[in-house]
């Protein structure tokens, strides 16, 4: 991971405070957009969408975090 994404990733887990809740959409928006192959982002987003009750987001994140990563067990469980 590159010091540019990561930088965007870190603030991904304040998930508490809806302003910050934005910031942080933004900031995985962000790092998908540099790095767009990466699971991990897309799953982030994903379940930050989730923790919102936001399925109609959460789930084609989830959808694309699976499709670049079949292996991820953690966004084949919370997509049912």
């Amino acid at each position: 991971m590159g010091s540019k994404v990561g930088t965007f990733v870190d603030h991904g887990p304040n998930l508490e405070d809806s302003q910050v809740a934005r910031a942080d959409y933004a900031a995985y928006e962000k790092a998908i957009a540099i790095a767009p192959n990466e699971s991990r982002y897309h799953f982030d987003l994903a379940a930050a969408y989730r923790r919102k009750d936001d399925p109609d987001k959460a789930i084609p994140e989830y959808e694309q975090a699976t499709s670049l990563d079949p292996q991820n067990a953690d966004g084949w469980f919370d997509l049912g």
